[in-house]
């Protein structure tokens, strides 16, 4: 991975243990105790982290069952990231390994009515995520209701074996009450579900005459490769969409992957004012957005007290601070320092303060100071403070004062993240030079600095929209009621927080007010060819980390405009009487509100970011200044998502097949599809348009890199999807047969990483490795492509109501099929052939009547209930209108376009 930046890293998470919690298990435990069963670790833990050194911990939980009862069985999930062994009364239940699923075991043997002792040893092989969860489910004979035991507060944990650990039932030396690090479903392990969750159903495609061998091992390998407990925010919009169509189970209770998904949208984080964060792995900018620019990246400045949690090292510039030489304390002494606990200070009277040496930092580098701290020890009505200095005023003073604000999303009891707004009192172009914290308190106490520094605003525009649209996917596939009305509340709020933070209604567009969001390039060449770094310009906003976008930001218009049209289905759903919700939508904000204004965004977006010269969208500055560098991805997402003209996606389609050519491009042609699987990311060479952390472009050469020429498996979808809408199915179905045969050829070759360390094959990026192709590792969104057969050929679209169907079945077909297809509580087979559509259910029923919309033409619609019993046959006429298909049970749905 280049040094400059992280590029969409994710970590690799390979270290902690964790034993799982049954869903059924789950409800239980809500209803019979105070709090749900959570993630815990020992001491060895980071206070309110998940991270922990590399080691053991030891658990135990002193637990009673009845006198008198007979046990008639007794289930323990079990998962290890690493390894566990667990004992129960002394003896082994069992050693674990992985997670995915974990592993079942009956364990009534090792248990007696009367008290016994449950003890786990676990073992973190590595620094870094560690956690434990259990249930053990106990019948008892003649009893409705199980006794039920989950990992919790009430357990107490060690990090060395003690005398009696295993058998005792008192207390003992050494151990103390468990970490709680986290609840079930929240990342870095997402929900955790025991074996036989859901069926063991797979999809399948076929169609007579073809190979599709390949597809179906593509979904194979990068469905379950699709970690949707760690994906960041910016794949909401993609992942969800092309998960949940492919059916490990009819019933929504017991699919797993309906659990993953609904789970991680629903425990995103959304403030009180309506901003989604990122959801990335900690680092050194703002807590809620993207890992980087770094201080270091920046001439920032950064005092890291400790280093735990992050994933940075020297080669980022991220250093411990070794001592606090130049600092100094007021009503305060220093405990202790170490780079893993960070820098303790005992507040020895009220109104403590610790004030930093002198630096100088331009605040456009620092709309935010960031601390983080440990409250352990600090006095109750504390109310801390920041004042800092500035090179024209270098005395401290109220007028730069700002208390500290509610702590970040990022925050974990009892450590605590702050991302201070000193922008809003010293503007860009000024400098920083000194810090005092001031910690408020009444009295003595105890305080831990983590880490201080200045941060740049990572904030990313895309996480509502694609927050929003990957919700409206889980409740259109679902039809999960219970899950949308307990998360309506969020969407509202993340709904209004888009439209008014970003100015959505005054410029029809994403228009983001944050500092380094202009759209204007870090890097700048002067007339002599001399390059300019612009520190702090061209902050990226979306999956695109390193390329500007901002101003008045395209892509994220492309999802505004989705997400606008979601929740106008879904309000429009909700005042139809469909769902119960206490609270009305916000003046502006109900179903034809929104829809209003995604007309508008829609008629904007045409003209504003048509590029008459290029034919083609492209971004532009906040100085109305077109940057084109022949981006494929957004003009193929803007007809994915409908925002194209007719006339402008026949451009664009002209340009990417080679129909006609744009001089300027460095790549034109057959070329546009050099790398076989899709187009490239971008057809002009890119040498000046970025972050200011990409400092070296040049040193690439064009398609070595994913953002300049070269190009990821996922966005070939809207390729696809594109191509049927417009040139039609043939075409489409030709350019997926090329795609096929490269898979193959993948395959033969050993996979995408064996393949591809063949010379000129072109350069992988992903696991840390930086290069030109994104098709597996943290590329979760290569998932997508299988799914063009269901949404572009079959042509099948999930609504709230119901769904859309608009087959387009290539000529070269007399048929094309995709087994196990999961919609709502119905588990379908579905065969498509010209002008013929048919679902054959396997399970489940139609659980509320579906509104089923089909293109302009007179259709027929037969319905089978069951093999018992006649069909119902039912003329569908020209119009949109289409027909409801009842509730209840269906054997199979037949509809056939009725010849002219």
């Amino acid at each position: 991975m280049h040094s400059a930046s992280i590029l969409r890293f994710v970590p690799a998470l390979c270290c902690g243990l964790h034993i799982l919690l049954c869903p059924s298990l789950a409800a239980a435990e809500s209803r019979s105790t105070p709090s749900a069963a959570g993630w815990i670790w020992s001491a060895a833990a980071s206070s309110g982290e998940i991270w922990a050194p590399a080691g053991p911990a030891y658990f135990r939980k002193v637990f009673e069952i009845p006198r008198g009862e007979k046990i008639d069985s007794a289930v323990l999930d079990v998962g290890a990231d690493n390894s566990a062994e667990v004992f129960i009364n002394g003896k082994s239940a069992g050693r674990f390994e992985g997670w995915a699923p974990m592993t079942r075991s009956e364990v009534a043997g090792l248990l007696a009515p009367g008290t016994n002792v449950l003890a786990v040893r676990a073992e973190n092989e590595e620094a870094g995520p560690a956690g434990l969860l259990l249930s053990l489910k106990i019948s008892l004979a003649g009893k409705k209701e199980p006794l039920l035991l989950f990992s919790g507060d009430s357990w107490t944990s060690g990090t060395a074996e003690a005398a009696g650990w295993l058998t005792a039932t008192g207390e003992i030396d050494g151990f103390t009450a468990a970490k709680v690090v986290g609840e079930n479903g929240e990342p870095p392990w997402g929900i955790a579900l025991p074996p036989g969750s859901g069926s063991k159903t797979f999809p399948e495609f076929n169609a007579k005459g073809e190979d599709l061998d390949a597809l179906n091992s593509m979904l194979a390998r990068f469905y379950p490769a699709c970690n949707m407990g760690i994906a960041g925010t910016f794949a909401m919009a993609w992942l969800p969409r092309a998960m949940l169509w492919a059916g490990d189970s009819s019933k929504s209770a017991e699919s797993l992957t309906r659990a993953r998904v609904g789970n991680r949208i629903a425990r995103m984080s959304v403030s009180p004012e309506g901003y989604v964060s990122c959801h990335q792995q900690e680092g050194l900018a703002h807590s809620e957005g993207w890992p980087f620019p770094l201080p270091s990246q920046s001439d920032g400045f950064a005092f890291c007290f400790s280093l735990t949690g992050l994933l940075y090292d020297d080669a980022f510039g991220v250093f411990a601070t070794k001592d606090v030489a130049g600092w100094t304390l007021e009503h305060a002494k220093t405990l202790g320092l170490d780079e893993g606990g960070g820098w303790a200070i005992e507040l020895t009277a009220p109104d403590a303060s610790v004030t930093s040496p002198a630096f100088a930092v331009n605040a456009l580098v620092s709309p935010f100071i960031r601390v983080k701290w440990n409250t352990e020890g600090l006095p109750a009505g504390s109310k801390p403070f920041i004042e800092w200095t500035t090179g024209a005023e270098p005395e401290f003073s109220k007028k730069r004062r700002m208390a500290f604000p509610r702590p970040s999303m990022a925050s974990k009891l009892p450590v605590q993240d702050f991302d201070i707004p000193v922008h809003e009192i010293t503007k860009p172009g000024e400098t920083i030079t000194r810090l005092r914290i001031g910690f408020g308190n009444p009295g003595p106490g105890k305080i831990t600095l983590l880490r201080v520094f200045s941060a740049v605003d990572s904030r990313h525009m895309i996480n509502n929209p694609n927050y929003l649209i990957g919700a409206a996917d889980y409740f259109d596939w679902t039809g999960d009621r219970v899950w949308l009305a307990a998360n309506l509340e969020k969407m509202r709020r993340a709904t209004g927080y888009m439209i008014s933070e970003f100015r959505v209604r005054e410029a029809q567009a994403i228009r983001p007010p944050w500092i380094g969001h202009e759209g204007r390039s870090g890097l700048e060449y002067t007339e002599d060819g001399k390059k300019i770094i612009h520190k702090g310009l061209g902050i990226g906003g979306n999956y695109w980390d390193i390329l500007p976008f901002g101003g008045d930001d395209v892509l994220c218009t492309v999802y505004l405009y989705a997400a606008l049209v979601r929740m106008a289905q879904i309000e429009e759903f909700v005042a139809a009487g469909k769902l119960h919700a206490s609270e009305k939508p916000a003046r502006g904000l109900d179903g034809p509100g929104l829809r209003k204004l995604a007309g508008a965004v829609r008629e904007n977006f045409q003209k504003t970011f048509w590029n008459p010269e290029t034919r083609r969208f492209a971004p532009i500055d906040d100085r109305r200044r077109f940057r084109d560098y022949g981006f494929t991805f957004l003009n193929n997402e803007a007809i994915f998502y409908g925002l194209a003209t007719e006339e402008q996606a026949e451009e664009i389609l002209a340009w990417l097949t080679g129909a006609r050519t744009v001089e300027s491009d460095t790549s034109q042609g057959g070329d546009i599809y050099k790398f076989r699987f899709g187009p490239r990311s971008t057809t002009k060479r890119n040498i000046e348009y970025y972050a200011y952390v990409w400092t070296r472009p040049e040193d690439i050469a064009f398609g070595g890199q994913v953002q300049d020429g070269g190009a990821v498996l996922g966005f070939t979808y809207h390729d696809l999807m594109a191509r049927i809408r417009y040139l039609g199915a043939d075409d489409a179905w030709q350019r997926l047969r090329e795609i096929l045969a490269w898979y193959r050829e993948v395959e033969e070759g050993g996979g995408p990483r064996a393949y591809y360390s063949v010379e000129g094959r072109g350069t992988l990026q992903g696991g840390g490795t930086a290069g030109g192709l994104g098709i597996d590792e943290e590329f979760f969104e290569s998932v997508m492509v299988p799914g063009v057969i269901l949404d572009g050929f079959i042509g099948f679209s999930a609504r709230p109501d119901g769904f859309d169907l608009d087959p387009r079945i290539p000529d070269a077909l007399d048929n094309l099929s995709v087994t196990n297809v999961a919609y709502r509580d119905l588990l379908c087979d579905i065969e498509a052939s010209p002008g013929k559509v048919t679902f054959r259910v396997k399970s489940g029923e139609v659980d509320d009547p579906l509104s089923v919309r089909l293109p302009p033409g007179s259709w027929t619609a037969r319905i089978l209930k069951s093999e018992e019993v006649a069909e119902d046959v039912m003329d569908v006429p020209s119009g949109p209108q289409g027909f409801t298909l009842p509730a209840g049970k269906l054997h199979r749905l037949t509809i056939t376009k009725n010849e002219p």
